[in-house]
């Protein structure tokens, strides 16, 4: 096992996606609830090693009996997706990220959770098309149960211009990608745009076709945080009674907190909320059964198999571990969805 002095911790070497405070702890955890991921996570990994042997020493034939010697990792970034020569190694990359995310959901470990968004991150540099949903769906909503919107809404923004409004450029596409190092986050970032207003700034968010569900779901996760933060910090500010303080009241004292605390420039309340319930609008409309779902996902999983179409209960129960992860840690999200669809709602399977 790997150790962490700091913590006193040991890491399972094989899979390093469970810690522990023993040998005999990570004995009695392994035969009983670990086996299946740690093996899995480590045949995947040994598959992803040994299928990007050949990839580095790649045959490029220039006629029948030419040929030259290519490390792809170099010369067809961005190309990956259209390489047989790759297919199998994209392949076990998708398997690892799958068995990651299965462990990270299991543990709710950070580092798990990372491992998860650099593969998927690096497979998006490797193939330069619009991501398929085992790339997309990870990124976006690991980025959120990391806490980090902004870069959410940057992947959002990115993937809208670029494929969705047909705004971008191929090829600066495909140099960001070559010209990144394994690790960086290559998509631009822009200031505080989870504060924008998505639909508003992206009509074809509302289009039942081109865009992602996943999108619109981000998207409600983030302006819901808002809302529950805004909230949070009224209610904190606002707790004080009316008496003075150093010769001014506290009703004076909560204003200039508030200016410090709140920018209200940035963050219209109103506009928030307002864009909170066209977003759910847009999701009940697109796919009547995901939200209603999260509250009871009982049904759904119980009932709905089957292969992933647009707007069916299969795309649904894609997203509702993400949707139910996501949403129940956000004060208020749980209430905001019953007034919508009652406590127990049913829905289409």
């Amino acid at each position: 096992m790997l150790s962490r002095p700091d913590s006193r911790l040991m890491c399972c070497s094989r899979c390093t996606t469970a810690w522990y405070c023993s040998k005999d702890c990570q004995k009695a955890h392994y035969k009983d609830k670990h086996k299946d991921v740690c093996l899995a996570v480590a045949g995947y990994q040994q598959s992803v090693e040994r299928e990007a042997i050949p990839i580095r020493q790649t045959r490029i034939y220039m006629d029948d009996k030419q040929y030259i010697v290519e490390n792809l990792f170099e010369t067809r970034v961005g190309l990956f997706g259209q390489l047989d020569a790759t297919a199998n190694y994209m392949d076990a990359r998708i398997g690892l990220i799958e068995m990651y995310l299965k462990a990270a959901f299991r543990v709710e470990i950070k580092n798990v959770w990372e491992k998860v968004l650099f593969h998927a991150l690096e497979m998006q540099k490797l193939d330069a098309n619009l991501p398929c949903f085992s790339f997309l769906e990870p990124t976006l909503f690991v980025l959120l149960i990391l806490h980090r919107d902004d870069d959410a809404c940057d992947y959002i923004h990115y993937w809208m211009k670029e494929k969705v409004n047909k705004e971008g450029d191929t090829n600066k596409h495909m140099l960001r990608c070559s010209q990144s190092k394994e690790g960086d986050w290559m998509y631009p970032h822009e200031k505080d745009c989870r504060y924008h207003d998505f639909i508003q700034k992206y009509p074809k968010l509302s289009d039942e076709n081109d865009v992602p569900l996943a999108f619109l779901l981000a998207a409600l996760i983030v302006k819901l945080r808002l809302v529950a933060t805004y909230d949070a910090t009224r209610r904190s500010i606002d707790s004080g009674s009316h008496t003075t303080t150093g010769g001014k009241s506290i009703q004076e004292v909560q204003m200039e907190v508030r200016e410090k605390l709140i920018d209200e420039k940035l963050m219209n309340i109103e506009s928030q909320r307002e864009q909170v319930d066209q977003i759910i609008t847009l999701i009940q409309r697109i796919n009547p059964t995901l939200l209603p779902a999260t509250l009871n996902p009982d049904l759904l999983f119980a009932i709905v198999k089957g292969t992933r179409a647009r707007g069916e209960p299969t795309e649904a129960k894609s997203l509702i571990l993400y949707s139910i992860r996501c949403l129940a840690r956000i004060p208020g999200a749980r209430e905001k969805l019953e007034q919508r669809f009652g406590r127990n709602p049913s829905y289409p399977v």
